[in-house]
């Protein structure tokens, strides 16, 4: 039997590459990603998946005619119009024409259901732009409201919309297979071999959104605070971060022993690096990397629950809820030092939770089941 052919139509979103990557790991299909410019450019020479460019719709239709996939999986289509890939009615018009072409459909949705149900308490009365989202989103998810959308959790009861789950349990890694990777990170990265690393991941968002709240400068003064925490615990501190927030601490970190500042990297060596690291401290309790530190577990602890907790009232308790298995999340007060015996002794605790999170997840449908299953329902009518 031929494999069956999925394209994944990526947005501007790591998250989304990511769970393309999920999906796919070992399972037997033929996966092609179709990428915007930033997503390609740092991609394209990995050797999981083949990555081929997009940057119109035109281009999309295209990628769909030669491919001929079974199966293409919006990731996501709530996000095209928001990263400004395709306008509102672009993206309503390209999904017609995929219709048209009889293509099977389903799309990710990050905000876990709760943009199937807008209401006035759906955006926090804090954001400036909660009336102007809600209207987007409102029309958004009038596009997609007929799609099978997909999670990484139990939908059941989040989604005003036919849904389905699955959980790729190929993303738990052996412990051998993680010691290769060590190897090959200390090469790539010129990181320093004898010692253990803590990496601190900041998302471009989740650092506008950390330095509107305390302080450009301020914020900065604490990254670096954080930082000789590190190093004076023997381990290599590693930061993760866009630029801007790079270049507002790079003077001062000169004087921090062995720091390394990374800005945005290909997803593979990011993914394993972040499986590597021997604690991985967050501003964001939803992202995208965390998943795969989780399943595996690997310590991870959280500074803040992130900007897109404060924009959506109720994205915290879903996410605590499907997500982690209501188990209580390790957060630090920023302004407490880094010690290593205590978050070794928060890390212990936090394994028990972690199981019982990894226990929730084998118990999904696998990737090549939720296909099998995709593909035996007839395509919708344009």
């Amino acid at each position: 039997m031929t494999k069956p052919k999925l394209l994944f139509l990526l947005s501007n979103d790591y998250g989304e590459l990511a769970y393309a990557l999920h999906f796919t790991a070992g399972s037997p299909f033929e996966a092609v990603m179709a990428a915007p410019a930033r997503l390609f450019q740092a991609n394209r020479d990995q050797q999981a998946f083949r990555m081929l460019p997009y940057g119109s719709a035109t281009e999309v239709l295209a990628i769909v005619d030669r491919e001929a996939p079974d199966l293409v999986l919006l990731c996501s289509g709530y996000l095209f119009a928001i990263n400004q890939l395709f306008g509102i009615d672009e993206f309503a018009a390209l999904i017609g024409q995929l219709r048209q072409r009889g293509c099977r459909l389903a799309t990710t949705d990050p905000f876990l259901g709760i943009l199937s149900d807008i209401n006035p308490a759906t955006f926090s009365d804090r954001h400036p732009l909660g009336p102007t989202f809600a209207e987007h989103f409102r029309q958004i998810f009038a596009i997609l409201k007929d799609i099978i959308h997909l999670y990484i959790v139990d939908p059941r009861g989040l989604v005003g919309a036919p849904s389905a789950c699955a959980f790729n349990p190929g993303a738990i890694l052996p412990p051998a297979t993680l010691a290769a990777a060590n190897r090959e990170l200390v090469r790539a990265l010129d990181l320093v071999p004898e010692k253990p690393r803590w990496a601190f991941v900041l998302s471009t968002e989740d650092y506008v959104a950390q330095a509107g709240q305390y302080g450009r400068d301020d914020f900065a003064a604490n990254l670096l605070d954080k930082f000789r925490e590190t190093a004076a615990q023997g381990r290599q501190p590693i930061l993760i971060a866009p630029d801007s927030c790079l270049e507002s601490i790079r003077p001062a970190a000169e004087t921090i022993p062995d720091l390394r500042l990374l800005s945005f990297f290909d997803h593979e060596t990011f993914r394993a690096l972040l499986l590597e690291v021997e604690f991985a401290f967050y501003w964001n309790i939803l992202s995208n990397s965390i998943f795969n530190r989780t399943i595996n577990r690997r310590p991870v602890f959280f500074f803040d629950r992130g900007h897109l907790i404060h924009a959506l009232a109720p994205m915290y308790q879903r996410a605590h809820r499907h997500y982690y298995a209501g188990v209580d999340l390790p957060f630090l007060d920023r302004q407490i030092p880094l010690d290593l015996n205590r978050l070794l002794a928060v890390a212990q605790s936090w394994d028990a939770g972690m199981a019982t999170i990894v226990e929730r997840f084998r118990q999904l449908p696998t990737p090549e089941e939720i296909v099998d299953v995709l593909l035996r329902e007839p395509a919708q009518p344009a």
